[in-house]
């Protein structure tokens, strides 16, 4: 239904039993690139897996979908474009995120110590997030570092400019976002600069954010 936003998780299961009928050969051989082979593996399964869960909505053949990217690289179905959805994966998890309503970003990573966390917040953070991820108790960075990341990439990937919207012209909640939150971003490139935001708790051990 037109309000709606489903998400879905995925878990790799190994070999998806459909990947070569359901992906595309330009699909197939983007699987093929990856140097070690669970890569490979787990990459062929969520986008198979994608096909799968778009082609339900669709009542469409999933291995006929046929893709295109925007002009800043997010996909998109050609022929029926109307179908906004988004995909993230990290490690053995993916998240899937469709709806009618308008376009979606989702991000999904796995919460884990990062030898350069705190250089990679003073470069990607914006002033007031730094500022608040600043103040966090040591035991609870990881989590904060996580959470904040997410809820950024999720926004950038529901504008559809990724990396092309800087970074520090918008800021994610940092703590609890179990409800809707709007995120204004202060930039010329988005019309309507306007966002979304909720966190996700959707895989143990992972950080999510739908936008």
């Amino acid at each position: 239904p037109e309000p709606e936003i489903h998400c879905w998780v995925i878990r790799s299961k190994g070999e998806h039993p459909r990947a070569r009928s359901l992906l595309s050969p330009a699909e197939l051989d983007r699987a093929g690139r990856f140097h070690q082979s669970r890569l490979a593996t787990q990459w062929s399964f969520f986008h198979s897996s994608l096909r799968e869960i778009l082609g339900r909505y669709l009542e469409h053949e999933p291995g006929k979908l046929a893709f295109n990217l925007a002009e800043h690289g997010k996909p998109c179905l050609v022929a029926f474009p109307e179908l906004h959805f988004n995909l993230s994966h990290c490690g053995d998890s993916a998240l899937v995120a469709v709806t009618r309503l308008a376009p979606v970003g989702v991000d999904l990573e796995l919460e884990r110590e990062l030898q350069d966390m705190q250089s990679l917040a003073e470069r990607c953070f914006s002033e007031a997030e730094l500022d608040a991820f600043n103040t966090i108790s040591p035991e609870r960075r990881i989590a904060s570092f996580f959470r904040i990341w997410t809820r950024k990439e999720a926004v950038l990937k529901a504008s559809g400019l990724g990396l092309h919207l800087p970074l520090e012209t918008f800021d994610v909640p940092c703590g609890p976002c179990e409800n809707w939150s709007i995120t204004q971003v202060r930039s010329k490139a988005v019309a309507d600069g306007c966002f979304r935001l909720i966190g996700l708790d959707a895989v143990a051990g992972y950080a999510a954010a739908l936008a």
